[in-house]
């Protein structure tokens, strides 16, 4: 059994960087949301680049969850347009249901938009 070498490291110049406790603590965190180790959030931001968020990744799931909660939505309603349902009790009683079921994502898409904009620092 052969053992593969390690590549050499690309990066060999180091940058020492004097922080207070707190900022250390502020920057770990700031690089443990988007999934960096604290070198990489700042390499990132020192060369310009905007590191993604866990808020961005947060934001983009809650957004599709609510998607697929509409498309499930648009599907009871083709169905009641279809003239699938006959009975006046059951298309009643599916159309309370996709009332409620709007009333719903509104409310989660309010509380949602009221999250992302406590989430999104000025």
């Amino acid at each position: 059994m052969t053992e593969q070498k390690k590549p050499k490291r690309i990066r060999q110049k180091v940058i020492q960087v004097v922080v207070t406790e707190a900022e250390k603590k502020q920057i770990e965190e700031n690089a443990a949301q988007g999934n960096l180790s604290a070198s990489q959030y700042l390499r990132d931001l020192g060369l310009g680049y905007q590191p993604k968020s866990l808020t961005d990744v947060k934001t983009i799931q809650e957004i599709r969850s609510l998607k697929a909660d509409m498309n499930k939505v648009g599907a009871l309603l083709k169905n009641l347009m279809n003239g699938e349902l006959t009975d006046p009790k059951e298309i009643r009683s599916k159309v309370n249901g996709l009332l409620l079921d709007f009333s719903k994502n509104q409310n989660s898409i309010d509380l949602f938009i009221s999250k992302v904009r406590s989430a999104i620092k000025f």
